[in-house]
Parts: structure tokens; sequence; C-alpha cells
């Protein structure tokens, strides 16, 4: 098994080598595109959505090698005041992923199969406070074990 496994990651890593085009990662404001490239660029700062005790936070990803993924990710958050606690739910093109319920104090990552790939979401610098609950969203798509693109979803504020 290990063999295969990596026969496998040696196949990805050498289809980056052969690739026609350059190892860049080509960014702009609608999407992220993976070009062969390393997976930890930086994206813009992006803001979640939000409305009373509900926020939506999204991005829209395109990978063109090793994977063709073009979706629209949403981490989907509801806070909970007296558990201190969201209810959060991650939807792709309107199919949702993963849904649970969180406690703020200690985020775990979520992660979930999106097609042929392995994805995790995870909350960061979160805080709580009697008046202020805050925090960002940050993600990673993995292939084979392999990450192939970390992004920022945005940040949230109840």
């Amino acid at each position: 098994m290990r063999t295969v496994l990596l026969f496998l990651c040696l196949f990805a890593l050498g289809a980056f080598a052969l690739s026609d085009s350059p190892a860049q990662l080509a960014r702009s404001e609608d999407d992220l595109e993976l070009v062969p490239s390393l997976p930890f660029e930086e994206q813009p700062d992006l803001k979640c959505s939000c409305e009373g005790h509900h926020c939506s936070c999204c991005q829209h990803i395109k990978i063109k090698t090793l994977v063709k993924i073009n979706t629209h990710l949403c981490a989907n958050i509801t806070y909970i005041p007296d558990q201190v606690a969201i209810d959060i739910s991650v939807d792709a093109d309107g199919h949702v992923l993963w849904h649970n319920k969180m406690k703020l104090l200690d985020p775990s990552p979520i992660c979930f199969k999106m097609w042929v790939a392995d994805a995790c979401i995870q909350l960061y610098d979160v805080s709580v406070s009697e008046k202020r609950v805050k925090g960002c969203i940050k993600g990673l798509v993995k292939f084979i074990g392999i990450e192939i693109l970390h992004f920022k979803m945005g940040c949230f504020s109840f």
C-alpha cells in the first residue's frame, strides 16, 4: 500500500514538472486559480456577510491541475449565545457537505470530502467577550494527502 501511495505522490509531483504552464498562482477578486504553485500564497482579506447572529463566509475556488474543482464554497455560521457555540454548515454550490454545532472556545478543524479531494476549514483568531464574538475562517484543499491550496474565507463579528 505504501508503494502505491508513494507512486501516486511521485506521479502527481511529476505532473507539475511536466506542465507547460508557468508555476504561478493566478488570482482575481472572483476566484483562486491554481496553476502549479506552492499552496501557501496569501489571498486578499475577505469579509463575511453578517446579519444579526448569522454570517455567511464564502470563497470561489477554481483548481485546474491534478483535480478539477470549480465551486463556490460557503461556511454559514449562526451564533448561539447561551451555549457560546455556533451552528455551522459548509456547502459547495448550495449542496451541504458538513453540518454540526461547535463550541467557540476550542474550535477544531472541520474536514469533509469535496469530490475527489479532501478539504478542511478552521476558525482562527476567535475571541469571545460579553459584548462581542469575532473570528476568521481559513481553509485548505488536499489531494492524495498533498496540500494543493490554502485560502481565506473571511472574518465575522456578532
